[in-house]
């Protein structure tokens, strides 16, 4: 466990030109501070393999990029069967929890309350974000920032009014919308949204887009 740790580049670990490669059991990196990129890691010119390690980043912080792991000049990638919890994790500049020059490939990540001043509320990457399923809580007009975003399974945005995932090209077989919000598909973002004046979804959890309001009837965004 990493608590309270504090560095220029990466909190609680600096590589330069290696691999991070983790193996087994579980890691939390807790309250780390970065007074550049990468609040708990930070990478220069190599990637992150995190094969059979869960790792858990809370409240941590980067006075740059990445909130949680700051990859530069690489990219990050998690096995199937392994998690990541990255939890108020912080960015002054872009990915409030993840940031790779290169590529974001995942499994199944949960990201509750982070944020960052720039893009991609949750990751950014420059190149592409790939994974299997992603559950998102807090607001996030950008919660995934790249120039393709890619989502095999599911988009859980069932804890906020609010997630979009913004790239050129957005593939995503599936968001949970909450009550009140609805899908949205956008020139450059798609998500959940939510419905506006006159439009209305009631369901708990729903890859529908908001429905009008049935004619000569009120309605809010909640109930008929």
């Amino acid at each position: 466990r990493f608590d309270g740790c504090s560095g220029v580049k990466g909190g609680a670990v600096y590589i330069s030109e290696g691999h991070l490669i983790l193996k087994g059991g579980k890691q939390d990196y807790v309250e780390c501070v970065a007074i550049s990129g990468g609040g708990g890691v930070f990478l220069h010119k190599g990637h992150v393999f995190q094969q059979k390690t869960d790792l858990t980043f809370q409240s941590c912080k980067a006075q740059r990029k990445g909130g949680a792991v700051d990859v530069s000049h690489g990219s990050y990638y998690q096995s199937p069967g392994t998690l990541l919890n990255i939890t108020k994790c912080v960015a002054r500049d872009h990915g409030g929890g993840l940031f790779a020059s290169e590529s974001l490939h995942l499994a199944d990540v949960d990201f509750h309350e982070n944020f960052a001043w720039g893009s991609g509320m949750a990751a950014i990457a420059r190149d592409d974000v790939v994974m299997d399923s992603m559950h998102f809580t807090g607001h996030g007009e950008s919660v995934i920032s790249a120039p393709l975003v890619v989502v095999q399974k599911t988009v859980n945005c069932t804890g906020s009014q609010q997630c979009r995932l913004r790239a050129r090209e957005v593939q995503v077989n599936q968001f949970l919308c909450p009550i009140g919000a609805g899908r949205y598909k956008g020139r450059l973002a798609e998500g959940c949204l939510p419905c506006a004046a006159g439009r209305v979804q009631i369901l708990e959890e729903t890859n529908a887009s908001c429905a009008a309001c049935p004619s000569n009837s009120f309605c809010s965004a909640q109930y008929l």
